[in-house]
């Protein structure tokens, strides 16, 4: 039997497992840690039956986590030949890690009810997945415009594996100090400079300059968003106020 039959096999006896845990607990109304729980022996029942193993390469997955946190320039060198089918896998699998202590943390240290629970469980990541598309193909603008010419799949590599660490710990290390977090994300932000300058092959000069107009950009973008709220909140009061 190979590797998906089994993986089948394995995966249907998680889920039966699965919805007769959900069930129980939304009879006995705890029903947030009986999804919770849920989904962790899904994720369990798929690293126990090698699938997830299989397709991102574990052992190598860490190995680059430890490298992006000691080794970046040459991690990020090792990392030139990953297709961004494979980045984009590594990161999924990622957001789910994040996204299920990120609920238990917000659960326990602040009380959020199951339809905030639910939505960082279940949408938070496909956000952020979304998300860093975006950003990405924005990023690839800052980046073009200084010299970067080796492709937008290398951008977007850059900013994925960048995130890596902070996603990882962030939530462990709010535990200790709030700071530390900051901290976690301003090294994720050096990590993309670097990320940049390697798989881009620029200097790092000219990878600081990208990130910098690459932060305008989104703020520029963020306060026309805002502007835009304030607009039509306004010209739907003067409405109202002109109606009645």
């Amino acid at each position: 039997m190979d590797l998906k039959e089994n993986t089948a096999r394995y995966l249907l006896f998680a889920i039966i497992i699965s919805i007769s845990i959900i069930v129980y607990s939304f009879f006995t109304q705890t029903l947030l840690w009986g999804i919770i729980a849920a989904v962790l022996i899904i994720i369990l029942t798929l690293l126990l039956s090698g699938f997830i193993i299989s397709q991102m390469k574990m052992v190598n997955f860490i190995e680059k986590v430890k490298g992006f946190l000691i080794e970046p320039s040459k991690t990020y060198d090792a990392s030139k030949e990953d297709t961004l089918g494979d980045a984009t896998k590594n990161f999924i699998i990622l957001m789910m890690i994040f996204a299920i202590l990120n609920v238990i943390f917000c659960h326990v240290f602040f009380s959020f009810g199951i339809r905030t629970s639910l939505f960082l469980l279940v949408l938070s990541p496909i956000t952020r997945v979304v998300s860093v598309f975006i950003c990405g193909a924005i990023l690839h603008i800052s980046i073009y415009i200084v010299g970067g010419r080796n492709g937008i799949s290398q951008t977007i590599k850059a900013l994925m594996y960048a995130n890596t660490p902070a996603l990882l710990f962030s939530v462990m290390v709010f535990l200790i100090s709030g700071v530390l977090v900051w901290v976690l994300w301003l090294w994720a932000l050096v990590l993309l400079i670097i990320g940049i300058r390697q798989l881009q092959e620029i200097t790092t000069n000219r990878a600081l300059i990208a990130v910098l107009v690459w932060i305008v950009l989104l703020s520029l973008l963020w306060m026309l968003m805002q502007g835009n709220d304030f607009i039509y909140s306004s010209v739907s009061a003067y409405a109202d106020k002109v109606i009645n």
